[in-house]
């Protein structure tokens, strides 16, 4: 009898997990690590064109994989709230409060995968902050494609929260 279930429902269940994994942690990680080498390429070759610093929003050797392998170099100015370990001029502080602190069109910016982690007004602060500084001098990379992310975007009592309320459940009938 467990034989059968862990045949018929387990064993399934396992491979597509395990499908998910590689699929995330090989196929789509490579990829990702590959548009964030590319694009860092690109802001270093404006930044040498244009003759401004170049700004990175987003430590070199953060998260899972940067940790092992760095895609991205550090800019001439490293911007994250932990620091940027092993860059020559690391700026431990939220990236919107250096930024305000430059003048208008002054660098070149690379952002990786920042822009995720805040909130909607944060986001359009940290936007205008960004277009201010750089003008159209600006080189960004977002985290998709990723399997998880997509899962998470697509339910949004994960996204929310359990007791978020839902904006249908409060409108006046």
């Amino acid at each position: 009898m467990i034989d059968r279930m862990y045949d018929s429902i387990i064993k399934p269940i396992f491979y597509v997990i395990l499908i998910i994994l590689v699929v995330e942690f090989v196929f789509l990680a490579i990829y990702r690590n590959y548009r964030r080498q590319m694009v860092y390429q690109q802001a270093v070759q404006r930044s040498n064109e244009i003759q401004k610093p170049l700004i990175v929003i987003g430590s070199p050797s953060a998260g899972f994989m940067n940790s092992i392998y760095p895609v991205y170099g550090c800019g001439d100015i490293c911007v994250d709230l932990v620091g940027c370990q092993g860059c020559k001029v690391s700026v431990k502080d939220n990236f919107i409060n250096v930024l305000q602190k430059m003048p208008d069109n002054s660098s070149v910016v690379f952002e990786s995968c920042v822009l995720e982690v805040l909130s909607k007004s944060e986001k359009q602060l940290a936007l205008s902050e960004i277009k201010r500084v750089a003008k159209d001098n600006y080189f960004q990379v977002r985290i998709s494609p990723t399997i998880f992310v997509n899962l998470i975007n697509n339910m949004p009592f994960i996204r929310d929260g359990i007791n978020k309320p839902n904006k249908e459940t409060n409108k006046e009938k």
